[in-house]
């Protein structure tokens, strides 16, 4: 039995760093066996974790019990690579010497390298992997790469390194040696984040370990340093993690801390302790630095600081679900908070008491600086007169360009920037009228524009009271079930808002949940049969297809092609469907039809084009040597076709077939779009590396050379995209290039002024698959993995919202702007009619008459 009474000799606790292999203080958890037993069973594991979590000293312990299994293990820590100076030669050749040292190889590794010549770095990894370490070592072989987040700043290929490393899982089938042979990755980042190319990742064939924080029984050995001190040393380890919630480091800190102090006072209490020595004066404390760590990771990055601590204060207020968005991966990655059962919570209470509200609040007032407006306007319940104006909303537009912010943030700035645009514009209006009616030469013009002015003003305020309060009416309706009585409060908000803004264009509403609401609760009235098989216009009841990749509607809007699961795109009419087949049996990815003729361009992946005429007459063909074709796009002109590769090229052709330019600069990787200019100006690039490249053009009747001068220059490169870029689009006029992709941002840049920061909105979450301007410009129509899609004006409000079950693909406007066709990946292609708020309420009163004849007689004249 074991007595409280005995010290135990020797037993101390150890604050940061790896814990070697005989530490006493070292608590096996759950997830010691878990990453014990898939290694032994050579499976690949990654630790992906935040900081001072105990992956070090995991790594350590595992060492220990392999090589009593007569398994040979290797540590590299790639911190000890640095990061100055680092060179892919430089790196692979530190980490192969790395491996003839840990492994104790007979070999003199620098003689070696090179011989390897002119091999890259990674075949010489490869070829000594497979003709030195495999051939030399008998036994079964583990490599535990620590720090492996670290690659994405040593100037590496993160996503070549990782490729390999799945490479290798992949020869087992045909080689049994490399079955001896796993890996081990340990470090503070996701898989995305470590490899943005999702095909070759290794991830996605290895266990993910997760590292909890102590439990109780499982951290019963650290009360042994309390025995002979207390009378029960269980119950103070038990107080020591709840204050802890069990996270590592501060565990063996408050352990040693409340050791130290026993033996100067007995009768001290953990609480005293913990207030002591760890939350006041916290920054001075704060030795071995882990505290500040936290902060560091929150706030070292000036575009995401506000996005994180926005979403941290929400959790710390009210109850927020886990996803896999990035801010809260990355957020979870700070170590400040953690899932607990689908929820994020702050980790344990020392952290909840040191960064409390006192300390967002003061953060973000040194972050913001509009912090004290928004302070005002938020403790007002988002009333309008808080709002930024003038000098102020200037200042905090200029400081929000290329930053992430909080959902409260970009509503604020957001709704600031629409009631000044709405007031200039009924200034305007106001002041028009006004000079129409008494002329130019009134006397008291002045003081009746200003006294109008705030009539006005107080009108449309009590006007957007109103609705505001309407649509929580429709949204407590609807929680009750009462469909019929949510619609009737909802005509009635659109009625106000359509008298509020009368013929103003969509982009100065003050508000759109009228037609958000209207639009909700038509669609579930709506029966299944009825409104689809009307709307059939290209008779898509036929589409048979297993996924949609492409589709295009023609300049006349009376056909679409469709590229699905296989080698042909279908054309749709009314009457008709035909295929257009490629003979190679290839893959058709990517479909779009001439601007000036009748004619449409298939592409498939292994790099063969085909022009049709609408009619279904195969025209010309030829290969691109681009390795796959992800996506075609015809000139404005319709005299040229440009192709997008995976060999990170873009090609211009004309339409015999023969190419004209190539891009001098070929991106890092497959190019996913490209976009024309509609005035033939300019071509804009982009794909898997995240940057977007702007060519200028010199073609036909744009081009101020001769025909014969004709060109294709490099004229800017922007970055800011983390991931694949997947979309690109121009507005009508030419003006502004939009782009959007795998982290889920929407950004704006400026054609006109390429060097000024672009404009950009946080779509949701995860990846945008798609983005289209309307034909007129006024509206964008968004999709993303998730189903979502979304119809947006360009200050990022959003005008309506469609959920597919499936992820989706493609988008597409008709010419006459009534309709969004949106294709999924499990082939299905839905017809979204857009409706006005005219048309909406319309709608909205016939759909009410049916429902409950009495209510619409008193809405709807």
């Amino acid at each position: 039995m074991r007595s409280h009474n005995v010290a135990e000799p020797n037993y101390r606790y150890q604050v940061g760093g790896s814990l070697p292999a005989s530490a006493p203080s070292y608590v096996t958890r759950k997830s010691d066996n878990t990453f014990y037993d898939h290694l032994q069973n050579g499976e690949f594991c990654y630790v992906l974790n935040s900081r001072q979590m105990g992956k070090s000293s995991l790594r350590v312990q595992t060492m220990h019990k392999l090589r009593g299994e007569d398994v040979v293990c290797a540590a590299i820590d790639l911190t000890g690579f640095g990061t100055q100076g680092i060179t892919p030669e430089k790196w692979y050749g530190g980490f192969i010497k790395a491996l003839v040292s840990d492994c104790q190889l007979d070999l003199n590794w620098r003689a070696w390298w090179k011989q390897q010549d002119p091999a890259t770095p990674v075949q010489r990894l490869h070829t000594f992997i497979e003709q030195v370490l495999l051939p030399g070592i008998p036994q079964s072989i583990v490599i535990f790469i620590d720090e492996i987040d670290l690659i994405l700043s040593q100037n590496v290929s993160a996503d070549d390194f990782l490729a390999l490393i799945r490479f290798f899982y992949n020869q087992r089938v045909d080689r049994p040696a490399y079955r001896r042979l796993t890996f081990a990755l340990l470090g503070v980042a996701t898989p995305s984040a470590l490899m943005k190319d999702h095909e070759r990742t290794p991830f996605n064939i290895g266990q993910a370990i997760y590292l909890e924080g102590f439990q109780f029984q499982e951290a019963l050995p650290l009360s042994q340093g309390f025995r002979g001190k207390v009378q029960d040393p269980d119950q103070v380890l038990h107080e020591i993690l709840d204050w802890t919630g069990g996270q590592p480091f501060l565990t063996q800190k408050l352990c040693q801390l409340m050791e130290s102090s026993l033996r100067s006072n007995p009768e001290i209490t953990v609480e005293q302790v913990v207030q002591t020595q760890i939350l006041e004066n916290w920054e001075a404390h704060d030795e071995p630095v882990h505290l500040r760590t936290i902060c560091d990771r929150i706030l070292c990055n000036d575009h995401k600081s506000v996005q994180l601590l926005g979403l941290y204060q929400k959790i710390t207020n009210s109850k927020v679900t886990t996803k896999s968005s990035p801010e809260q991966i990355e957020l979870r990655l700070s170590g400040l908070v953690k899932d607990q059962a689908g929820t994020l919570q702050v980790y344990n209470r020392i952290y909840g008491q040191i960064f409390n509200q006192h300390w967002i609040e003061a953060t973000l007032l040194d972050l913001r600086p509009y912090a004290s407006a928004f302070n005002a306007w938020e403790q007002s319940h988002s009333q309008a007169d808080k709002l930024l104006e003038g000098k102020a909303l200037k200042q905090a537009l200029n400081w929000a360009v290329g930053k992430s912010l909080s959902d409260q943030d970009y509503d604020f700035i957001r709704l600031s920037q629409v009631k000044a645009e709405r007031e200039k514009l009924q200034r305007n209006i106001f002041l028009r009228n006004l000079l129409t009616a008494v002329g130019l030469g009134g006397l008291l013009i002045g003081g009746l524009i200003w006294g109008s002015d705030r009539w006005l003003a107080d009108q449309n305020q009590q006007a957007l009271t109103t609705i505001t309060t309407l649509h929580k009416q429709v949204a407590r309706a609807k929680r009750n079930q009462n469909q019929t009585e949510a619609l009737f409060l909802a005509i009635q908000a659109g009625q106000k808002l359509r008298n509020l803004v009368q013929e103003q264009p969509i982009a100065s509403y003050p508000t759109t949940t009228p037609l958000l609401d209207l639009q909700q609760l038509l669609k579930d009235q709506e029966r299944p049969d009825s409104k689809q098989k009307k709307e059939d216009r290209w008779n898509l009841e036929t589409l048979k297809e297993e996924a949609i990749w492409d589709l295009d509607i023609s300049p006349d809007g009376k056909t679409i092609a469709v590229s699905g699961w296989g080698s042909s795109v279908r054309l749709l009419q009314n009457s008709r469907q035909q295929e257009l087949t490629h003979p190679d049996s290839e893959m058709v990815i990517s479909t779009d039809f001439n601007p000036k003729k009748d004619q449409v361009v298939t592409a498939s992946l292994n790099g063969n084009v085909r022009l049709w005429s609408t009619s279904g007459q195969a025209l010309q063909h030829w290969n691109t040597q681009q390795d796959a074709i992800w996506n075609t796009r015809f000139s404005p002109n319709g005299q040229y076709l440009a192709t997008a590769g995976w060999d990170g090229t873009v090609r211009l052709w004309d339409l015999e077939g023969t190419q004209r330019f190539q891009t001098s600069q070929k991106h890092q990787g497959p190019v996913k779009d490209i976009r024309f200019s509609p005035d033939g100006k300019w071509l804009a690039t982009a794909g898997e590396d995240g940057a977007i490249q702007l060519w200028q053009l010199c073609l036909g009747a744009n081009c101020s050379k001769s025909d014969d001068a004709q060109s294709l220059d490099l004229h800017k490169i922007w970055k800011g995209h983390s991931g694949w870029v997947w979309s690109l689009d121009v507005s009508p006029d030419s003006k502004i290039l939009v782009s959007a992709g795998e982290d889920g941002i929407v950004r704006f840049w400026d054609l006109d002024n390429p060097n000024t920061p672009p404009q950009r909105w946080q779509y949701g979450q995860g990846r945008i698959t798609q983005i289209r301007f309307s034909p007129d410009g006024q509206w964008l129509a968004i999709s993303g993995w998730d189903g979502t899609v979304q119809i947006r004006d360009r200050n990022g409000r959003i005008f309506s919202q469609w959920q597919s079950r499936r992820p989706v693909t493609s988008l597409s406007f008709t010419p006459d702007q009534q309709m969004l066709l949106v294709g999924t990946v499990m082939g299905d292609v839905h017809q979204w009619p857009i409706n006005s708020l005219d048309q909406l309420l319309k709608e909205g009163c016939q759909t009410l008459k049916t429902l409950n004849a009495t209510q619409a007689n008193k809405v709807c004249s």
